[in-house]
């Protein structure tokens, strides 16, 4: 079974990708977190739609050591369910020098059959057969006779296609690698360790980048697909070239005879050159509904596809609903304006969503923060209002005070001239007003130096203090 992701985004980070492996590959691969995986760039030269040679980058990701992918096989076993059937198959495999990576089972057909599926490493087998003139061949006949011995029957015998195609071997006869020598024979050697997936990530470093993208940016931004193999437990990474355009969309439809080939009939009336990199169909409802998930390059006659997508909408036949999930960022940068209007890609439409509930929540924050200042604001003018009434009321007590102390003034001055008229003789009369005056003069002298340096500190402390502790509030 196959799984595709749709388009995703990797940035590249001081020479290196952190890329989040969806649960569906790492459930679906047992590649869960904690999982140690090698990693292994693969550079293919390819025909495109147009017949032209085109570069494909990838990154193979599998449990087992690159050295081994050659000897990597896949069996599947049918037996009749009973007691001790395990045992008796992996008591076969031990015999022959088979070391068992994965094995899974389960019953089938109303627990009458046991089904029993294995990837195993045949590296020590292989070796007895290396005079056979078809090796795998030789390996799967002894394989079958020592089953059938014990009522077994060797359904499945075959290499990991993936693995094997980007095998040491292969590679070093076929030249399909465009890696460097130097660079792809590090990824054989014994030397070369495991990385851990973590979190659900996995990062990958710069050995491995600079070997896919040797002039590309370190902080570039590639874009690409993530392919997984249940099979053969395994995930390939996919970069798109920086001018292909792709579109990741699924069509929800009636599940019925014809259904799938009615779609890429009309993918390929639209445009011969439109190429569809994977796809699959799965039935949501047996009886009423299914998806076929399409990721579809249109790099060659991008014009056409509002016109694919309009005939694919169409409820004519079979359709109920088409959703683009999807459009790589080359397809983004082009001015396709009936096509965004109509068909927005279901990513942008949660990145509209994330915007406007952005602006509203940035909107609650504004509105929050002016009903702040203008609270601050209104308790502000109410403390100004509050010092104001209140230097009123001190500049009212000093003009009192002044007043007081003139009054005091005026009021001494006449009792001390009625003293004096009373103690002096008439005839003196002359030196009284000298005397009254020189009295007067020296009182007024002595209240003012009073008033300066005893009175004045309390009427400071009486009037300006609080004022000041006003302000301070």
């Amino acid at each position: 079974m196959k799984f595709i992701g749709g388009i995703q985004n990797f940035k590249i980070d001081n020479n290196s990708i952190s890329i989040k492996l969806p649960y569906y590959h790492r459930v679906a691969t047992g590649l869960v977190s904690g999982a140690e995986v090698y990693l292994l760039p693969k550079i293919s030269t390819i025909k495109n739609a147009t017949g032209q040679e085109t570069q494909v980058r990838e990154i193979i990701i599998s449990p087992f050591h690159p050295i081994d992918w050659f000897n990597i096989y896949q069996m599947e076993l049918i037996m009749n369910d009973k007691p001790g059937m395990i045992n008796q198959i992996t008591e076969i495999l031990k015999e022959k020098n088979i070391n068992i990576h994965i094995q899974e089972s389960l019953i089938t057909n109303e627990e009458q059959n046991f089904s029993v599926s294995l990837i195993v490493d045949t590296k020590d087998f292989r070796k007895r057969f290396k005079e056979a003139d078809d090796i795998e061949t030789s390996m799967k006949a002894e394989l079958q006779d020592s089953f059938t011995r014990i009522e077994i029957q060797l359904e499945k015998f075959l290499p990991c296609k993936q693995l094997r195609n980007n095998s040491n071997d292969i590679q070093l006869k076929r030249k399909t690698n465009g890696v460097d020598d130097d660079t792809l024979n590090n990824f054989y050697t014994i030397n070369y360790h495991p990385i851990q997936i973590i979190k659900k990530e996995l990062i990958v470093g710069k050995q491995v980048i600079q070997a896919l993208f040797q002039d590309t940016d370190s902080n570039t931004e590639l874009q690409g697909t993530i392919f997984s193999d249940t099979d053969e437990k395994m995930i390939i990474i996919r970069f798109f070239n920086r001018d292909q355009h792709v579109v990741y969309f699924d069509v929800q439809h009636e599940n019925k005879l014809g259904a799938i080939f009615h779609y890429s009939t009309l993918i390929k009336e639209v445009s011969i050159s439109y190429n569809i990199i994977s796809c699959y169909n799965r039935i949501e409802n047996a009886t009423e509904t299914a998806h076929w998930y399409v990721l579809l390059d249109v790099s060659h006659d991008i014009d056409k596809l509002y016109t694919l997508f309009t005939k694919l909408s169409s409820t004519v036949k079979f359709t109920q609903k088409l959703i683009v999930h999807n459009y790589s960022r080359s397809i983004e940068l082009l001015k396709l304006t009936n096509l965004y209007q109509y068909f927005p890609s279901q990513t942008n439409i949660n990145a509209e969503r994330h915007r406007k509930a952005k602006e509203a929540e940035n909107e609650e924050k504004f509105q929050e923060a002016i009903s702040q200042i203008t609270k601050i604001e209104s308790a502000f003018n109410s403390q100004i209002t509050i010092l104001k009434e209140d230097i009123s009321v001190k500049q009212n007590e000093f003009k009192k005070v002044k007043k007081q102390f003139w009054a005091f003034s005026i009021v001494l001055v006449l009792v001390t001239s009625f003293l004096v008229s009373k103690i002096i003789t008439p005839s003196d009369i002359d030196k009284i007003y000298l005397v009254v005056a020189g009295i007067a003069g020296g009182l007024l002298t002595i209240i003012h130096l009073l008033v300066v340096y005893i009175e004045t500190p309390k009427l400071y402390e009486k009037i300006l203090k609080p004022k000041n502790k006003t302000l301070d509030k």
